[in-house]
């Protein structure tokens, strides 16, 4: 295979800014019709050419989501590196993925995509093509052999293609299709038939969207996953902090995080400070290290503290919101006896870590049926978990369309808000049972 030179990255450059202006004047986009025009130059440019030694190949990884979703991805990244044990693998992620990208021990180079994933959109797509410009430039340097895509938005396989790996697969999410199961709407078959090489397709009920993540792996190579379980990435020194942190307080220790992103997925403040003090009545040593770095989380946490009176709080509340950062949060949950929170990014760090989970979870009991199952699919994966849903979906809920992924269509707390304390408390309760039993699964009540 012929080294890359930079009049091969200006045909692939030129060919691209000769769409962009025809995207300019018809204010159209067919991807049909860019690959078209794109995959002749990238044949004479040299980027479809099979490997002709034996050295070790190039692979690209792209991930396009939040901290959560990468974390999800954490494993079927080992296993890449298992199966290429001799390859040179780069990984491609947005900022809410760096932090633990920048330590994982799987990869050789990690390059931060500062441009925002987004939908397929005419005047996104100019604008998303202009702007990562630099970035297709700095891909195609190297002629990668494969690229192992995972898309949560459109933009991703446009990335997956103008990389110019040669064998391109990714997954095809499929618009709303009750036998295929989990979906997102805004991903429709189009963009990644149309740009991969292999397409996987999406995961049946009641499979976990991490399965569905070792399914890019097993599926298209049919190879067994050696390792199924998550990992999280921090280094030594950060061990340590959180080592020294946690030695100072009594038992038992739990990760509190009640805050985090997306409105109709956070339990109010107010209600989880109801429940602390019940696992007071139960537990009076418990320690709560409440986590979190964002605006919502400082909300959340001075409520906390209006809630349970400056006596509770400086005793048994340890407030590390805007103290820390994900990597020290995540040693953290390592020498947790449970999180308790919402399903946001710091539950799946609890799983990565093997810390026992008690969620409230958005998605109505009374919609887990038709059109998909949110709960099992991208709920606690493999730690002893209760995940504490709401009954019945709020009336502007009930009838699901246009199809909601997590049921709830408010954009602030709403069906969850439905679920009392007492509720989470007897999760609480249940989940302590399954941890001395050693129950590695998760039980879902309402």
């Amino acid at each position: 295979m012929s080294e890359v030179k930079p009049a091969d990255i200006k045909l692939v450059t030129d060919a691209l800014g000769q769409y962009l202006n025809h995207v300019i004047q018809t204010k159209n986009i067919d991807l049909r019709e860019f690959v078209n025009l794109m995959e002749p130059v990238f044949k004479k440019a040299g980027y479809r050419e099979p490997k002709t030694s034996a050295d070790g190949c190039n692979i690209l990884i792209t991930h396009d989501s939040g901290t959560g979703d990468f974390i999800t991805h954490s494993g079927v990244i080992r296993e890449i590196r298992r199966l290429y044990p001799t390859a040179h693998i780069t990984l491609v992620v947005v900022p809410s993925g760096f932090q633990f990208a920048e330590c994982c021990p799987y990869v050789d180079e990690v390059i931060r995509n500062p441009n925002p994933p987004h939908n397929l959109q005419s005047n996104f797509i100019q604008n998303y093509l202009l702007d990562m410009q630099f970035l297709y430039a700095n891909l195609l340097k190297t002629r990668f052999d494969i690229c192992y895509s995972f898309p949560r938005y459109a933009s991703t396989p446009i990335l997956m293609y103008m990389s110019g790996s040669r064998i391109r697969i990714s997954h095809i999410i499929l618009e709303r299709n009750p036998d295929l199961g989990y979906s997102v709407p805004q991903m429709s078959i189009p963009y990644t038939s149309n740009l991969s090489t292999h397409v996987v397709p999406p995961y049946k009920f009641g499979n976990h969207c991490v399965d569905a993540n070792f399914a890019l792996v097993d599926n298209f190579l049919h190879v067994p996953v050696a390792n199924r379980e998550l990992e999280v990435w921090y280094t030594p020194a950060e061990f340590s902090i959180a080592k020294n942190l946690v030695s100072n307080f009594p038992r038992p220790l739990y990760a509190l995080s009640i805050g985090g992103s997306g409105a109709k997925r956070r339990y109010p403040a107010e209600k989880f400070a109801a429940l602390v003090k019940m696992i007071l009545s139960e537990d009076p040593t418990a320690t709560f290290i409440n986590l979190g770095g964002g605006q919502n989380d400082a909300i959340s946490a001075q409520i906390l503290y209006q809630q349970l009176g400056a006596e509770i709080f400086n005793k048994h509340i340890v407030n590390l919101v805007g103290r820390s950062n994900f990597r020290i949060d995540a040693a953290i949950m390592s020498f947790c006896d449970m999180y308790i929170g919402n399903n946001t990014g710091p539950m799946w760090l609890a799983c990565a870590t093997k810390c026992p989970v008690l969620v409230a979870e958005c998605f109505p009991k009374d919609l887990d049926s038709g059109m998909s199952d949110i709960p099992r699919s991208v709920g606690p994966y493999r730690v002893p978990a209760v995940s504490v849903q709401p009954k019945h979906a709020l009336p502007e809920c009930a009838v699901n369309e246009p199809y909601q992924p997590y049921g709830c269509r408010a954009d602030k707390p709403h069906c969850i808000t439905q679920i009392a304390p007492e509720t989470l408390f007897k999760g609480y309760k249940l989940l302590k049972e399954k941890i001395a039993k050693n129950i590695v699964d998760t039980t879902y009540i309402c």
